[in-house]
């Protein structure tokens, strides 16, 4: 096979060649020299309106509420910001409902919250007309809070009463059909621990084991899934309190069984926000592992707020609480969920409305934390922004119930002995209706019964020998009070003849009542009878009584046991001191008796010192070596005789 040559290159070709490279030469040899003195100047232009447009744009600010890169997960986490939640109640203003509270909360804020807090106790085993309305609400994620059982035993599946009740639940929850919400089951339970968790010695509970709490979580998040309500994201919701910690471990439900972690972040007097939140949050980062991974959750504030504040304290709180937000100090929070209530059943409960300080009023503390729900971190620098809500329709305000309740105590009686076990017994009304009657015992809570007939056992052991005052009070709807008339009982526990039998009452005219709004001064005290109770001017207020700076065990006063004179009655309400002026006017026998009991230890010092003067008087020879006159006389005259013999 001939081997292929290659044809030589024609002189011809060549000259194309070199003609074809010379004019491309010459043509970019002139494009150049169009380019430098045409176009130059029009690039410079655009090269200095780029880095211009460069400039401004890296140094101007992101625009808030832009959705781009933001979403909601199916755990429902944003990714843009942390969520805003409440649970509300008791504000007078509202109607005394989940729904009105939730609303009037919002009202003050000025916006829609992302998250209705709901309370469902044991017994409550399905999703009401309230929590409906919130979970299908736009924006608006429901948080059911709910307890199965009262005995973490009969919620692991081998109890009938208890699955009836669980799949109950579940056909409500799955009655919401896509849309999604927060539920966790007995929150806060390390103080209903009864035994069984590694290492720990703070049982105080009764509700059963952490092995027998995670049995419950399992058998109901099967049951759900059974039952096809695959709509719920599940919380892990702690106490956040020093002395269960050793509960925290033991108590997860597993990590399968978990979608977020939550706990409360409550303060009181003088704490600190970051303080109160940053201990919870630096042990659940602390002991995360591979069991319990902590770290592998989204984690929130189920509760927080401030307790009984006062104005400062509670304006403190929540501004150290936006400040951590600004400065991002809790990366891993995904929801901040306020506790905006007053704790029901109990008229003179602990208070953490953030509308109302300590002492009932209302107070700047709502500005302040209208400052954090309002935040730009919470607001929303991204999808999910809330909601502002809507200019509502002017309705015709309602009247507001004013009146309060009327309330008599039945039994016991003035005057009465009683010993052991009594019971106080009350009769109620109102025009609306009687929400609840409170027990005081010498002015200080004791009880709550929510339901006629209104009654309260009380041993009468636990407290002094003596007289104490006991008082009802009637709570409706609107915090009206009604207020019984005060009786005073005489507590007799060790004599054994006739307990509870009707002692001699003191003179009606006799009892006198004094608060801090009564008048005295120094050239006008306060005349009083042989008994004096100390009432609040404030209801519901607490108070101690000081009579010349001793305190007293109650607020009742038996000036039989005083000198005549006037004496200094000093009043603590609410932290706000008053001294008052109080003149006591005994019969003679009994105002002698009482000067000398009263005066013992100067009588006594009289007696020493009259005693001594007496005793170095008569002893004056062998004391201090001296003789009596007629002894003197005597030694004269011997003296004399001696000299004249």
């Amino acid at each position: 096979m001939k081997a292929k040559t290659k044809k030589p290159v024609s002189s011809r070709s060549s000259k194309v060649t070199r003609s074809s490279a010379h004019k491309k030469t010459a043509h970019k040899q002139s494009w150049t020299k169009r380019l430098r003195w045409h176009h130059v100047g029009g690039m410079a232009l655009f090269v200095i309106g780029l880095a211009w447009g460069t400039i401004v744009l890296v140094s101007s600010p992101p625009q808030t509420g832009s959705a781009e890169g933001c979403g909601v997960s199916s755990t429902l986490v944003n990714s843009c910001r942390p969520w805003l939640g409440a649970a509300v109640n008791n504000y007078p203003a509202a109607a005394d409902n989940t729904k009105s509270q939730l609303l009037y909360h919002e009202q003050r804020i000025g916006r829609k919250l992302d998250i209705a807090h709901t309370y469902h106790p044991v017994g409550d085993n399905d999703l009401n007309e309230t929590d409906a309305f919130f979970a299908k609400r736009d924006g608006t994620y429901l948080f059911a809070n709910w307890k199965p059982v009262q005995k973490w035993r009969d919620g692991d599946g081998s109890n009938g009463t208890a699955n009836a009740n669980i799949d109950k639940m579940a056909r409500s929850v799955k009655a919401l059909g896509s849309k999604k919400i927060f539920m966790t089951l007995h929150h806060e339970p390390e103080n209903d621990v009864a035994g069984g968790a590694s290492g720990c010695s703070t049982y105080r509970g009764s509700a059963g084991t952490p092995t027998e709490y995670r049995a419950m979580w399992r058998n109901v998040q099967n049951r759900f899934k059974a039952a096809g309500a695959t709509n719920v994201v599940w919380v892990m919701d702690y106490m956040n309190y020093e002395r269960w910690d050793c509960m925290v471990d033991d108590l997860y439900p597993g990590n399968d069984l978990v979608d977020w972690v939550m706990f409360n972040g409550y303060g009181v007097g003088n704490d600190k926000f970051v303080t109160e939140v940053g201990r919870f949050y630096d042990l659940l980062t602390r002991t995360s592992n591979a069991n319990q991974n902590y770290l592998s959750k989204p984690w929130g504030i189920v509760e927080w707020g401030i307790k009984d504040p006062s104005a400062a304290q509670g304006v403190s709180y929540f501004t150290q609480a936006k400040e951590a937000l600004e400065k991002n100090t809790f990366p891993r929070l995904k929801a901040y969920m306020i506790f905006d209530a007053r704790h029901k059943g109990a008229a003179d409960g602990e208070n953490y409305r953030v509308g109302y300080d300590g002492n009932g009023t209302s107070s700047s503390m709502q500005n302040a934390y209208n400052a954090f729900a309002n935040h730009r971190r919470i607001v929303g620098e991204g999808l999910g922004t809330p909601q502002p809500l809507p200019t509502p329709t002017p309705t015709p305000t309602p009247s507001k119930d004013t009146v309060p309740p009327t309330i008599t105590l039945s039994s016991p009686t003035e005057g009465s002995r009683q010993a052991g076990v009594i019971t106080v017994k009350g009769n109620a009304s109102d025009n609306v209706k009687v929400k609840a009657v409170t027990l005081r015992i010498d002015d200080k809570y004791v009880s709550t019964d929510e339901s006629a007939p209104y009654e309260f056992k009380i041993d009468t052991r636990k407290y002094k020998e003596g007289k104490h005052s006991v008082v009802l009070r009637a709570w409706d709807p609107t915090d009206n009070m009604g207020q019984s008339k005060t009786v005073v009982i005489l507590i007799d526990n060790l004599s054994t003849d006739k307990p509870n039998e009707q002692a001699a009452p003191p003179p009606t005219n006799r009892t006198t009542v004094v608060n801090a709004n009564t008048f005295s001064a120094p050239q006008y005290p306060i005349n009083v009878g042989s008994l004096v109770i100390v009432s609040p001017t404030i209801n519901g207020s607490s108070i101690q009584v000081w009579i010349n700076q001793k305190l007293l065990p109650n607020n009742v006063i038996e000036t039989i046991n005083l000198p005549n004179g006037t004496h200094t009655l000093t009043i603590s309400e609410n932290g706000e001191v008053s001294t008052k002026l109080i003149s006591v006017k005994n019969p003679l026998p009994i105002a002698a008796l009482n000067h000398v009991r009263f005066n013992a230890t100067d009588y006594v010092v009289v007696m020493v010192i009259v005693f001594l003067v007496f005793a170095l008087w008569f002893g004056r020879s062998y004391v201090l070596g001296l003789t009596s006159r007629r002894e003197q006389a005597i030694a004269r005259a011997q003296r004399t005789n001696y000299r004249r013999k």
